[in-house]
């Protein structure tokens, strides 16, 4: 076989394989261009056999190597060295709540409440009888002023002041998974303590 065939074949391999390489080893376009080197030279070669040799050899490269660059465009990603690299796409806060909690909380937005407790700008507030926790937008916001519900950021409300209060609606009933807190912020009447047996009687 002649030499410059047997040269041709193995620069167009060398250039197949770099092209593969430069999907899984950061070289900031290093690799690229020795493979494209690798392809010219193989040319080169091709060419000392015969015009023959040089144009197939030109075609089988000009075929490959975009077929090479969409399988490892398409196959990087999921590679270890694309995973490390790639930024992973941020997941919105909501799709970590049950989606029945989600869509409850978008519901407050426009909602007048009571803050808890001092925001500087984080704290809690009622709002409807229960207790959320929440952000102030810009100014601080005292214990027991009223606020209104702006925007809601997966488990945390935006909030502002408000120059309306809110009306006092009759407590939500505490389900079993009600806290502690909401439970002692209950009044007494919300209680029920009435229904529970003299243990002396």
């Amino acid at each position: 076989m002649d030499t410059y065939l047997v040269w041709a074949v193995l620069l167009v391999f060398l250039g197949l394989f770099l092209l593969v390489a430069e999907f899984f080893i950061p070289s900031a376009g290093s690799i690229s261009i020795l493979a494209l080197l690798a392809f010219l030279a193989a040319v080169f070669f091709g060419f000392r056999v015969s015009a023959v040799a040089g144009l197939l050899i030109l075609i089988f490269e000009s075929l490959a190597a975009p077929f090479l660059f969409y399988i490892g465009v398409r196959i990087w990603p999921s590679s270890p060295m694309g995973r490390l690299m790639l930024i992973p796409r941020p997941v919105h806060p909501d799709a970590m709540l049950p989606q029945s909690e989600a869509y409850h909380r978008r519901d407050l937005v426009g909602k007048l409440g009571i803050a808890k407790t001092k925001m500087l700008p984080s704290g809690s507030i009622l709002v409807e009888g229960r207790t959320y926790d929440a952000s102030a937008q810009g100014v601080a916001i005292e214990a027991g002023q009223a606020v209104r519900v702006t925007a809601v950021n997966g488990n945390r409300l935006q909030v502002r002041p408000s120059d309306e209060r809110p009306e006092s609606p009759a407590p939500a009933p505490l389900g079993p998974e009600a806290s502690e807190e909401e439970i002692l912020s209950q009044p007494l009447e919300n209680l029920d303590l009435e229904a529970l047996d003299d243990p002396l009687a």
